[in-house]
């Protein structure tokens, strides 16, 4: 893939959160969305490439068990606290604590079980293979729709690493 010259500063919101509305972020998230997510094989070997360091270990059991979810065992089951994560920031938006109320679009959302969606990743960036983490919160109504990215971490050449054994 080549890569156009951009501005490479990314600016950052709590916990690697790629800011939206920020211009430094505008190619950067243009170029996320033209990138397909990683596959669970790809997935698997970050993981076992991850796991080998014991400072990323959380890094590549996280990615192991994104690799191993699908519809037998939903994303909502084993990463609840994301769910839980995006209630809590969508409650920090809300001054007045009028999101949790009876009848808000968040107490609503979270009465219907919005559903959460997590995909990973890899762009590069000046030559490092970020690895970005998009978590969507997906839900029946259309005006409630959030994504979220993350830079989680830096990649190796995926290609270069050995499958899984």
């Amino acid at each position: 893939m080549s890569e156009r010259a951009f501005d490479e500063r990314i600016a950052f919101g709590p916990g690697g959160l790629i800011l939206e509305d920020d211009e430094r972020n505008r190619e950067l998230l243009a170029r996320l969305r033209k990138t397909r997510p990683l596959p669970s094989e790809a997935l698997l070997k970050l993981a076992v490439f991850y796991k080998a360091f014991p400072t990323n270990e959380s890094l590549g059991n996280h990615l192991a068990l994104l690799a191993l979810s699908d519809d037998h065992i939903p994303q909502q089951k084993l990463f609840a606290e994301y769910a839980s994560a995006f209630f809590a920031l969508e409650d920090l938006f809300d001054a007045f604590g009028a999101a949790t109320r009876e009848g808000s679009a968040v107490h609503e959302a979270r009465e219907r079980g919005a559903r959460i969606r997590l995909s990973v990743r890899q762009v590069p960036v000046s030559g490092i293979g970020l690895l970005i983490e998009t978590l969507d919160v997906q839900d029946d109504n259309p005006d409630e729709q959030h994504s979220f990215n993350f830079v989680i971490g830096v990649s190796p050449d995926i290609d270069r690493l050995p499958s899984p054994k």
